[in-house]
């Protein structure tokens, strides 16, 4: 770290002590685009290097029972476009995608269901996950589109024990909000990237065996 608290980034110049915590990072130009991972309070944050300023975005449902975990439950993934001047925000937890503009400025939310928002358990004062949910755990960016791995999970309970269960689907938006098509798999997935040009989509699919955990690259046309 120097003396203007930054922190050296091999061969990537210095990171903001400002948003040292973070993840989600976008870099756009002179921004940085991120989601503080101690934050209790905010959703993302807009770090403009030129003036070392931070923009910070409130959570988006802000939930007044929930105190425990808030940067848990209410996490969220980023994804940013300059060129269309467009933030997108998609939810852990929820089944929600916010989209901002470049200055902090709610433009459009998105819910996939009729309740998106899990109960809030008021003893824990914590999101009842417990009784399912859904929410996106990826996004994939293109220039045109986004692609949402938006996981429902449906909870079992045997005995003390609560079993998830997790299907998913791959949302395909633009970047105004516009859902354009999805897709349903059967098996567990996990991250992935689509070849536009040649409408190839790559999943690195993962299973477990017994002790044994096997990862496998597989591609769809879509």
């Amino acid at each position: 770290m120097d003396s203007t608290n930054h922190f050296q980034l091999n061969g990537n110049g210095f990171f903001p002590d400002k948003i040292y915590r973070s993840s989600n990072l976008n870099f756009c130009d002179n921004l940085i685009i991120g989601r503080d991972v101690t934050s209790n309070q905010n959703m993302f944050f807009i770090y403009d290097q030129n003036n070392q300023s931070i923009k910070e975005i409130k959570y988006r449902p802000f939930l007044e029972g929930l105190k425990a975990n808030m940067n848990y439950y209410s996490a969220t993934n980023i994804a940013a476009n300059p060129e269309r001047n467009v933030i997108v925000t998609a939810m852990y937890h929820m089944d929600l995608v916010h989209l901002y503009d470049f200055q902090g400025n709610l433009k459009k939310s998105i819910q996939f269901s009729e309740n998106p928002v899990p109960r809030v358990n008021e003893e824990r004062e914590a999101l009842a996950l417990e009784e399912g949910y859904n929410g996106t755990s990826f996004i994939f960016p293109s220039e045109n589109y986004l692609y949402l791995k938006r996981s429902h999970v449906e909870v079992e309970k045997k005995g003390g024990s609560y079993i998830p269960h997790e299907t998913f689907t791959i949302v395909k938006l633009d970047w105004d909000g516009n859902v354009i098509g999805h897709y349903s798999f059967d098996e567990e997935i996990g991250f992935f990237c689509v070849n536009e040009k040649t409408s190839d989509l790559y999943i690195i699919v993962h299973t477990i065996e017994g002790m044994n955990e096997y990862y496998d690259l597989k591609k769809y046309k879509i």
